[in-house]
């Protein structure tokens, strides 16, 4: 079974109605959704679960696809990924090998202004 690990983004107070709609839209590949804080931001909240991998039609607003190095508990997209290494080398150079380590607990996403780096922890996990 294919899946997908995807993140969506929520304010804090609104993580229970958010995990509602993600049931109603997704098949949930296991019975967790992780719910991350922000850690300079703690009313910031990124709900992370697995999908069986679909088409899906109605994705939720502010959903994303990342991907996770669980050696540092670091979610990221490619754009991140490629990013950093245009920071680290000056060339998108794919054999380099980042320091996972320098991103250990956060989240890498692009913006306007190149790469943001997210410090997250852990705040629950919630069992479906």
């Amino acid at each position: 079974m294919k899946t997908q690990l995807l993140l969506t983004f929520t304010g804090y107070d609104y993580i229970d109605d958010v995990i509602e709609n993600i049931k109603s839209v997704y098949e949930l590949s296991d019975d967790r959704i992780f719910v991350l804080v922000n850690k300079t931001n703690p009313k910031e909240a990124y709900l992370t679960y697995n999908v069986v991998k679909k088409n899906y039609k109605d994705t939720p607003s502010r959903t994303i696809l990342v991907h996770r190095k669980k050696e540092t508990n670091t979610l990221y997209t490619i754009n991140a990924v490629n990013q950093a290494i245009l920071d680290e080398v000056g060339v998108y150079d794919h054999s380099y090998d980042l320091n996972w380590n320098q991103y250990k607990n956060s989240l890498l996403l692009t913006d306007d202004y190149g790469l943001r780096r997210i410090s997250t922890k852990l705040d629950t996990i919630k069992e479906i």
